[in-house]
């Protein structure tokens, strides 16, 4: 499916790299991540 998509995952992920929009660090995005994505579980 990944590489079916590539090109189109590709140029979304250069569209936003490229943006003047500032993305979120994974800390600031919920009080989930601030602690690991992982120690949800």
């Amino acid at each position: 499916m990944l590489a079916q998509n590539y090109p189109v995952i590709r140029a979304e992920c250069e569209c936003l790299i490229h943006s003047q929009l500032r993305l979120p660090e994974m800390e600031e995005l919920t009080s989930f991540t601030s602690g690991g994505i992982h120690q949800i579980a």
